[in-house]
């Protein structure tokens, strides 16, 4: 009897450790069943949030790319403005010069006309100087030396009033 009893108990545990063995199984793979789906979860939520992030960063991108070009537009806008003030501004600058070597020209033509023989000889001077500086360079010496020697002759043809 008391075999029975001890192969009794012996079953007993066995079928209670089995049945704690299945009960345990059960239990964790509903906890695994339970990690994966949490698991799957999270994935997908980290993937939201990338697409997410990725979709304001291609926002951001794109509206920074709107306001470079506005700049871009504006300052366009601004240097042809300028281009145009400056084309404006030389372009004045250009017809009072006409306008001023005009008026000299005319001027120089006048005086030519009152006094054809002063005019004659002051172009010979000036053109004598002008070669004599281009043949000998800019030599100070020399030029007063050509000065000197031909101040007497400038004196005697030199109009009264200068």
């Amino acid at each position: 009897m008391e075999q029975d009893k001890v192969k009794g108990a012996a079953s007993a545990l066995a079928q209670h450790s089995k049945d704690a063995a299945v009960d345990t199984a059960a239990k964790a793979g509903g906890a695994a069943e339970s990690a994966k789906t949490t698991a799957q979860d999270t994935a997908k939520n980290m993937g939201d949030a990338a697409k997410d992030m990725g979709d304001s960063a291609k926002d951001a991108a794109e509206s920074l790319g709107e306001r470079a070009q506005a700049a871009a537009s504006q300052m366009g806008e601004t240097v042809s403005a300028t281009a145009r003030k400056v084309s404006a501004a030389a372009s004045d600058a250009g017809g009072q010069a006409y306008e001023r070597a005009t008026q000299a020209g005319a001027y120089v033509g006048e005086q030519v006309k009152q006094r054809p023989l002063t005019s004659l000889l002051v172009g010979v001077a000036l053109g004598y100087f002008s070669g004599l500086i281009l043949h000998r360079g800019n030599s100070r010496s020399s030029l007063r030396r050509e000065v000197e020697r031909y101040r007497p002759v400038m004196e005697r043809y030199r109009p009264r009033g200068w």
